[in-house]
């Protein structure tokens, strides 16, 4: 029996028992029923089927001792609004359900009865909707082709099927069809899932042909398209216009705030995402849960942690009606885990209600970065007796952790656990940590034999880090035969240059340094600019070595530099306090500018005694800014934290949390 009935063609067949609509369809959709599983949605059906059979039976025994036929109604090559609101609704409970198989049967059974609803366009456009939300475009297809309506709603249907399928080609095909070969005038709908298309393309001069035809609407844009063009500026890195947009919307709801936010996250504009969800909340817009998954992680990548502590409290505070779901608490537990303050973390990962295996992955690595692998080795474990299986991405996590802290046996164990306990086959990445794992330790012939053996070829970054292994222990012929792979697979990544160039600095060879700094002027390559970041009074401050030239004349500084070098003979046992600024002239200096001193330099002035210092910088640190973080923490008894571009570094009392594992 079908899961619904077919109203009646023109020529209709002998009647069947289910031929006839149901009464109460729509009950489906009803929100209590919304969060029910598909399986007991479906039962329901079979109860009101059943009900309205036995309807059905007493309507035709009334019939017989009336005498007029028992009530059977004639449909005359039309369908009525009755019929097509419910079967809207029933197709629009398969939307929600993902319900593709009950979809089929009755596009099926509308198709085999010849029924004139397929050609009306809102059971069209539902059921190009349902087809390509669960990933079946050529079903989706057949409908649209076999429908051949010219109501503007199916073909935007259709666009916005591509769209989310990420077909955008296909989506701006069809969207211009619509236009030169139906004569049709796009609706909302249409034009936003256009933008998106174009936004997946990277194609900006399409976008503003397309956003040429919204002005030239009689009609101003609606907030849906405004927000679509909003999204489209900001992922092409149009932030001047998105601004001017969003500026000129007469209302903006939370959905352009929320895209404004995502858009200077995706460009790396952290700071810029963080004081926009502040004018947020200063104009009253509040926040949803999805505005939290997308600012948490800007605080995250910017190691605010004062701004993330900030939208925590502002969490507890709006006391929401809806729990925060699990992506939003993970976000949460992320932010704290990649500023540092893992304790934070972990009581936050115990309270939650429910985790998902994305929960128990962002402890492990949150464990990893920060240096402690044990931690990190019994949340593994922990994550198995609880019944959830680790992941490519958990192990990842894992072997990166060991080999930052010296746990070589450790490693290759969890690498040989893979296959043997969990029956998964190791990527190129996971080859890539062990090969860094081994390099790390020393044991570069083992890591050199391990790239031998690997079933893959090996990728940019196994050599990246066979290279990083030659540099850490000298070893520079091999160094200049892995670069030559390194320059080949990239030729126009300037970092394989500079491990090259640190490899000849730490050797001592400061003319091969210049000819690699001479070849990389020559191919108009520039190394990033190492800067560093803390967050004093409210405000972040950036420093790089050609910035703190005003920092460096003031007698604060001065005085600061005294104070240390004076307190550093105190402590004895030959402790020598580096300078806090620039020196200029020393070839290793080429590759490490010392940022993070002038960084921690303005924190140690501008801060009082005894608050932890936080700083973030952007490339590795180098190992004499190490040691000078190291006798600073120990001079003026402070916790130091530095995250710099490979892992977190927890300095107090003269140790820091790597124990100078390089």
């Amino acid at each position: 029996m079908s899961i619904l009935p077919l109203p009646r063609s023109p020529n209709p067949a002998p009647a069947l028992p289910f031929t006839r609509p149901l009464k109460n369809p729509e009950v489906i959709t009803c929100t209590r029923f919304k969060q029910l599983p598909l399986s007991t949605v479906l039962k329901h059906n079979t109860l009101l089927i059943k009900e309205e059979e036995e309807d059905e039976e007493e309507e035709e025994e009334g019939g017989r001792r009336r005498g007029d036929g028992g009530g059977e109604p004639t449909i005359n090559g039309s369908i009525s609004d009755s019929d097509v609101r419910k079967y809207s609704q029933l197709i629009h409970s398969y939307i929600n359900n993902r319900a593709l198989e009950e979809g089929r049967k009755l596009h099926l059974q509308l198709a085999s009865k010849c029924s004139p609803l397929l050609r009306h366009p809102t059971i069209q456009a539902k059921l190009i909707t349902l087809f390509s939300l669960c990933r079946q475009m050529a079903d989706a297809r057949r409908v649209f082709d076999n429908g051949n309506s010219d109501d503007p709603c199916v073909w935007a249907a259709m666009v916005t099927a591509y769209s989310v399928n990420s077909l955008p080609h296909q989506s701006l095909r069809v969207f211009a069809q619509m236009q030169h070969q139906r004569f049709l005038l796009p609706d909302s709908f249409a034009f936003s899932s256009a933008l998106k298309s174009c936004a997946q393309l990277s194609d900006l001069r399409c976008g503003r042909a397309v956003h040429t035809q919204i002005l030239k609407r009689p009609e101003a844009a609606d907030a849906v398209v405004d927000n679509a063009l909003i999204a489209m500026y900001m992922k092409l890195r149009c932030y001047r216009d998105a601004r001017l947009l969003f500026g000129g919307m007469p209302r903006r709801n939370i959905v352009s705030w929320n895209s404004m936010i995502a858009g200077f996250v995706e460009g790396g504009l952290f700071m810029e995402a963080i004081e926009l969800f502040g004018r947020m909340q200063r104009e009253g817009i509040g926040f949803n849960w999805t505005t939290l998954t997308i600012v948490l992680p800007a605080c995250a990548r910017s190691t605010s942690l004062h701004s993330g502590r900030e939208i925590h409290a502002q969490m507890i505070k709006a006391k929401s009606k809806s729990y925060p779901d699990v992506s939003v608490q993970n976000a949460l537990v992320d932010m704290y885990a990649k500023c540092g303050d893992m304790e934070r973390a972990r009581l936050l990962f115990d309270g939650m209600v429910r985790r998902d295996l994305s929960s128990w992955n962002i402890m492990v690595a949150g464990y990893s970065i920060n240096g402690r692998t044990d931690e990190a080795l019994r949340m593994v474990d922990k994550m198995v007796d609880s019944q959830v299986l680790p992941d490519a991405i958990t192990f990842i996590a894992l072997l990166s952790g060991c080999g930052q802290t010296g746990y070589v046996n450790e490693g290759l164990k969890q690498f040989e656990r893979m296959e043997q306990e969990f029956g998964m086959r190791p990527s190129v990445e996971h080859y890539s940590c062990v090969v860094d794992l081994l390099g790390r330790a020393g044991r570069i012939h083992d890591a050199v034999e391990l790239i031998r053996r690997m079933p893959m070829k090996p990728s940019k970054s196994v050599w990246g880090a066979l290279l990083n292994a030659c540099r850490v222990h000298g070893n520079v012929e091999l160094a200049e035969i892995v670069a030559s792979r390194l320059f080949d697979l990239e030729p126009d990544n300037p970092g394989n240059y500079l491990l090259l160039a640190n490899t000849y600095g730490t050797a001592g060879r400061r003319a091969d340094v210049e000819r690699v700094r001479r070849r990389m002027e020559e191919k108009g390559m520039k190394k990033e600019i190492g800067c560093s970041q803390i967050l004093v009074g409210g405000r972040i401050r950036t420093f790089s070595a050609s910035s703190g030239r005003k920092l460096c004349s003031s007698k604060e500084f001065q005085d600061l530099c005294s104070q240390l070098k004076e307190a550093a003979k105190d402590l004895g046992d030959g402790v020598v306090l580096p300078s806090l600024a620039h020196e200029q002239g020393v070839a290793e200096n080429w590759v490490c500018d010392h940022s993070e001193r002038l960084a921690l330099a303005y924190g140690l002035i501008h801060t009082g005694p005894g608050m932890p210092i936080r700083i973030t910088k952007n490339i590795r640190v180098c190992m004499e800014c190490h040691n000078a973080v190291k006798v600073i923490s120990r001079i003026v008894k402070r916790v130091i934290v530095l995250r710099d571009g490979n892992r977190f570094h927890h300095f107090a009392d003269g140790a820091c949390s790597c124990r100078d594992y390089w």
